[in-house]
C-alpha cells in the first residue's frame, strides 16, 4: 500500500511539468493551424518600386535570417504587379518562381520569355482571348502579354496560400467597387531589370508556416528573426515591409500559458494535497501494526534512532520503487494525453523539470516518514503495548488541524466575498472540503458518543458497536477526511469538466448559429435573394431541415447588421445556446411602418426602441424592437432579426449582402445536395462550417485541454476514496481484533458483530461522500467564475458557470455506489476473517 500511494504522488508531481510542456508545444501547433491559408505566412514586400530602388526576391531571401527559413517549405519568390486590362478587368501580372509545377496546364507551355502568360480558362473567357494571341493587358514595359497556356488550379492549400487563381473574382478597388480581377503567370524576365526603367512592380518574398515544424524553441527562436527583420527595415538596410503573424502567435501562446499556468495547479495541487493525506493515512496504518514491535525494541535497549533507522529501512523498498515506478507513469500518462488529446504529432522527450519535481515528491515522502514515525517513538512503552488505544472523549483537534481549518476557512471566505483571486481562488474547493473535513473528524468522538448512548437506551446493541468503533480508532479520523475531500475534488472536477464542454458545446452552436451553416458567395454579380430561397425549396419544400438567411451590413463596421429569417423555420432550425427560446412569433406582427425587430441585449443596434437599418433596398429601413433577448443566433455585433419575407419586399440590392442557410443536420450528403442547389442558382463560392468543427477548436485550446485533467483527477480522487476504506481496515486490524475477541467472550453474537462491521463501512462511506459533496458544490459554486472556460471569453453571454446538478448528483450517486460496494465488500471480508479467527 505504502508503495502505490508513493507511486501515484511521485506520478502527480512528475506529470505536472511534462503536462505543461506537452501543452505549450501543442497550443504552438494548435495556434498556427488555426491561422487562415493566407495569414499562415511571413511575408517580405518591397511595395511597387522601379528597379532602381526595388530589392530582388533573391536579396529579400538573403535577409530572411535562417530561424525564419526553417519554419516551412522553402521561400517563394514573387515579381508581381497589377495592371488594366482595356476592358476594365484588373489582372494580376505574377513571376512565382514554382507556380508551374503548382498548376495543371490543360493546354499550351509554361511561359519562358518575357511578356508570355498563361491564365485561367475562365480569365481567358473573360479577357476574350486564346492561347497564341494577343491579351488586351499591358505589361511592366507598356507592351502587350501573349498567351501562351491555359491552366487549372488543383488546390488552394500549400503553396497557394489560400489564393483562388483559378477563378474570376471580385475584389474591391481604391473607391471600394468591386473590380473583376484576374491572375496572369508569367515569366521573371517579363520585369525589367535596367536601373533606369521607370517601370514599377513589386518582389515579395513567402514562408509559409508548417504547423509540425512550430515548436515553443522555434517559436522564440521565431520572434528573435522577426525583430531582426523589422530592424534591418526600420534602419533603411532593407526597402521592404514585414508582414507575419508570428508576433501574434507569442502573444497568444503567452495567454495560454497563463491560462494553463492556472488550471494545472487548480487540478494538480488538489490532487497532490489529497495524495498527501493519504500517504499520511498510510504510513501512520503501518507504524500502528509496528507498534508491538516497537514496544520490544524498546524494552531491549534499542534506542529511538535504532529503532526510527528499522522502521526506515523496511519502508524504503517500497519508497524506492514507488518513486521509479511514480517516473515511468508520468511518462506513461503524459504519452497517452498526447495520443488522444492533444494535436497528432506533438512532440515529447525527457523532462529534467520532471525529474526535479519527482524528487521534490520523495522529499515529500520522506518528510511524512519522519512525521509518522514520532509519536510511536515518543510514546511509553505501556502506551504501545496496548492492544486497543485508550479511548478520548470531547473534541479532538490537534494544534495543525485546527491552523489548517482556519486558515482555509479564511481562504474561502476570501475568495467567496471576491477579496482574494488568480489561483489560490481556484483552490477554494480544496478548502471547503478541509473545513468540513477537519470540524467532522474533530466532533466525531463527540457524535460517537451520543450515538452509544442513544443506541443502548433503546437496545440498538449493533448500532452502539457501529458507534464505538468509528469514535475511538484514530486510522477512521485520517479516512473522513480523506474521503472527503476525495469526494469533493471529485464532483467539483467532474462538473467542471460537464460544464466546459457544454459551454463548449452551446458557444460553437450559438456562433454557427445552427447544427451546420452553409455560406454562400458569388465571385461575380451576387444572384438575387429569391436565389437562395429557390434552392432550399427544391431540397426542403417544407423546410424542416434548412432555412435560408440573408444579412444587409452597414457601410460602417460599427454600424447595425439586418438578419433576414423566416420565423416559423427559426423556430425548428436555430441553436439557442441554452437560453430561452426566442420569442420568433413576434417577427410575424405586420403592425405599423415600422418592421419588427428582435434584438441581442449584449450588442443591441440602437439605444432606442424604433431605429433605421441597411435594407435589402437603396435606402436604409425603419425597424421597432418588439422582443430583447440575451444573444441571437450566429451572435453578430450589433446585429438584429427581421422577417426576410417583409425584408425582401423593400428591394434586392447585392451590394453588402451575404446570404447563408442554417440546417439541422451536418450529414455530409444532404449538405452536398444543399450545395449544389446553390451553385445550380449561381452561387459559386460556398463554404460549409459545422458547430462540431467549432467546438473542436474550443476543446482543443489551452482551456479546453487543462480542463480535461479534471478526469484523470476525478479517477484517481474515486481511487484514493477506495483506498481510504481499505486503508482503515487495514489500519484497525489489530485494535479490531482485541475488540470482538472481547465482545465474543462477553456473548455477543457473531452476526451482530459481522452487522456493526458493515455498517461502520456504510455510515464511514454516506457521510464522506455526503460531506464531499456538500463541499464540492460549494466550492464550484465560489470557483465557477473565475474559472477561464475559453482561451478567448466570448463577447455574448453564452458562459455557463453555476454547478450542474444533473452531473452533480449522477457524481454522488456513482460515489455512492462505487464506495459503498467497496467498503461492503471490505466490511464483509474482514468480518469473516475475524470471525474464523476467533472461532
Amino acid at each position: 500500500m505504502v508503495g502505490f500511494v508513493v507511486m501515484l504522488l511521485v506520478t502527480s508531481c512528475a506529470v505536472t511539468p511534462l503536462l505543461v510542456r506537452s501543452l505549450e508545444r501543442a497550443m504552438v501547433t494548435a495556434r498556427v493551424s488555426a491561422l487562415p491559408p493566407a495569414g499562415r505566412q511571413i511575408q517580405l514586400s518591397s511595395g511597387l518600386l522601379p528597379a532602381a530602388g526595388r530589392p530582388t526576391p533573391q536579396q529579400l531571401q538573403d535577409a530572411l535570417p535562417a530561424a525564419l527559413q526553417r519554419l516551412g517549405p522553402a521561400p517563394v519568390q514573387e515579381e508581381r504587379v497589377e495592371t488594366s486590362a482595356r476592358n476594365g478587368t484588373n489582372v494580376i501580372l505574377s513571376a512565382m518562381v514554382g507556380s508551374c509545377q503548382h498548376l495543371r496546364l490543360t493546354q499550351g507551355r509554361c511561359p519562358s520569355k518575357a511578356g508570355e502568360v498563361i491564365l485561367s480558362p475562365e480569365a481567358a473567357r473573360y479577357l476574350n482571348t486564346r492561347v497564341g494571341a494577343r491579351v488586351a493587358a499591358p505589361g511592366p514595359n507598356g507592351a502587350d502579354v501573349t498567351l501562351v497556356g491555359l491552366f487549372q488550379q488543383p488546390d488552394t492549400g500549400g503553396y497557394w496560400a489560400g489564393q483562388n487563381v483559378h477563378s474570376v473574382q471580385r475584389i474591391s478597388g481604391r473607391d471600394g467597387v468591386p473590380v473583376p480581377t484576374v491572375y496572369a503567370f508569367t515569366a521573371g524576365a517579363t520585369f525589367p531589370r535596367d536601373v533606369n526603367s521607370p517601370a514599377t512592380s513589386e518582389s515579395r518574398l513567402a514562408v509559409m508556416l508548417d504547423p509540425s515544424k512550430m515548436t515553443p524553441t522555434s517559436l522564440r527562436q521565431a520572434v528573435t528573426g522577426i525583430a531582426q527583420l523589422n530592424a534591418l527595415a526600420g534602419s533603411g538596410k532593407l526597402n521592404a515591409t514585414v508582414f507575419e503573424p508570428i508576433t501574434q502567435v507569442n502573444s497568444q501562446v503567452h495567454h495560454d500559458l497563463d491560462q494553463v499556468g492556472v488550471i494545472v495547479p487548480l487540478m494538480m495541487v488538489q490532487l497532490l494535497i489529497l495524495l498527501a493525506i493519504m500517504l499520511w493515512l498510510v504510513l501512520r496504518s503501518y507504524v500502528d501494526r509496528r507498534r508491538p514491535e516497537l514496544a520490544l525494541a524498546r524494552i531491549r535497549g534499542q534506542q529511538v534512532d535504532g529503532a526510527r533507522r528499522g522502521v526506515i529501512a523496511e519502508l524504503a523498498l517500497p519508497v524506492i520503487v514507488g518513486a521509479v515506478a511514480g517516473v515511468v507513469l508520468a511518462y506513461a500518462a503524459d504519452w497517452l494525453v498526447r495520443a488522444l488529446w492533444l494535436p497528432s504529432g506533438t512532440p515529447g522527450g525527457w523532462s529534467g523539470w520532471a525529474f526535479a519535481a519527482a524528487g521534490a515528491g520523495l522529499l515529500l515522502v520522506a518528510v511524512e516518514v519522519l512525521l509518522s514515525l514520532r509519536p510511536a517513538l515518543r510514546s511509553p512503552v505501556t502506551e504501545l503495548m496496548r492492544a486497543v488505544p485508550a479511548r478520548v472523549s470531547g473534541l479532538r483537534l490537534r494544534p495543525f488541524e485546527l491552523v489548517a481549518a482556519l486558515l482555509a476557512l479564511v481562504l474561502a471566505v476570501l475568495v467567496a466575498t471576491k477579496s482574494l483571486s488568480g489561483v489560490v481562488a481556484l483552490l477554494s474547493p480544496l478548502f471547503v472540503a478541509i473545513v468540513f473535513a477537519v470540524v467532522i473528524a474533530a466532533v466525531l468522538p463527540v457524535l460517537a458518543s451520543r450515538w452509544i448512548n442513544r443506541s443502548l437506551r433503546r437496545g440498538g446493541t449493533r448500532s452502539a458497536l457501529t458507534a464505538a468503533q468509528l469514535g475511538r480508532r484514530p486510522a477512521t479520523r485520517l479516512v473522513l477526511v480523506a474521503l472527503v475531500v476525495a469526494c469533493a475534488m471529485t464532483v467539483f472536477t467532474a462538473d467542471v469538466v460537464a460544464r466546459s464542454s457544454a459551454n463548449h458545446g452551446d458557444r460553437a452552436a450559438v456562433e454557427t448559429g445552427a447544427v451546420s451553416r452553409i455560406d454562400a458567395n458569388s465571385t461575380s454579380i451576387l444572384p438575387p435573394t429569391a436565389s437562395v430561397l429557390k434552392a432550399v425549396s427544391e431540397v426542403d419544400p417544407s423546410h424542416r431541415t434548412f432555412t435560408p438567411v440573408v444579412e444587409v451590413r452597414s457601410p460602417s463596421p460599427d454600424g447595425p447588421l439586418t438578419m433576414g429569417v423566416i420565423p416559423d423555420d427559426m423556430a425548428r432550425i436555430a441553436a439557442t445556446g441554452g437560453q430561452d427560446p426566442v420569442p420568433w412569433d413576434k417577427l410575424k406582427s405586420q403592425a405599423g411602418a415600422a418592421a419588427p425587430a428582435i434584438v441581442a441585449g449584449w450588442s443591441t443596434p440602437s439605444n432606442s426602441n424604433e431605429f433605421t437599418a441597411p435594407s435589402l433596398g437603396f435606402t436604409d429601413g425603419t425597424y421597432r424592437t418588439v422582443a430583447t433577448v440575451p444573444f441571437l443566433p450566429e451572435a453578430q455585433q450589433h446585429g438584429f432579426v427581421t422577417d426576410l419575407t417583409r425584408l425582401m419586399q423593400g428591394g434586392d440590392r447585392t451590394d453588402n449582402v451575404t446570404t447563408s442557410v442554417l440546417a439541422t443536420t451536418d450529414d455530409p450528403a444532404q449538405l452536398g445536395r444543399m450545395t449544389q442547389a446553390l451553385k445550380a442558382v449561381g452561387y459559386d463560392q460556398i463554404d460549409v462550417r459545422t458547430a462540431a468543427q467549432q467546438r473542436r477548436i474550443y476543446d482543443q485550446s489551452a482551456s479546453g485541454w487543462g480542463l480535461q485533467l479534471g478526469l484523470f483527477v476525478a479517477l484517481i480522487s474515486t481511487l484514493i476514496g477506495v483506498l481510504a476504506l481499505v486503508a482503515v481496515l487495514a489500519a484497525s486490524s489489530r485494535e479490531r481484533r482485541a475488540d470482538l475477541r472481547a465482545l465474543r467472550e462477553a456473548g455477543v453474537p457473531q452476526k451482530t458483530l459481522r452487522g456493526a462491521t458493515i455498517l461502520e463501512q456504510v455510515v464511514l462511506t454516506v457521510s464522506g461522500v455526503a460531506l464531499g459533496a456538500i463541499a464540492g458544490i460549494i466550492g464550484t459554486h465560489i470557483a465557477g467564475p473565475l474559472i477561464p472556460w475559453f482561451a478567448e471569453p466570448p463577447d455574448f453571454p453564452v458562459t455557463q458557470t453555476s454547478v450542474d446538478w444533473a452531473v452533480s448528483v449522477g457524481v454522488v450517486v456513482a460515489l455512492l455506489v462505487a464506495l459503498g460496494l467497496a467498503g461492503l465488500i471490505a466490511g464483509l471480508l474482514v468480518s469473516r476473517r475475524e470471525g474464523a479467527a476467533g472461532a
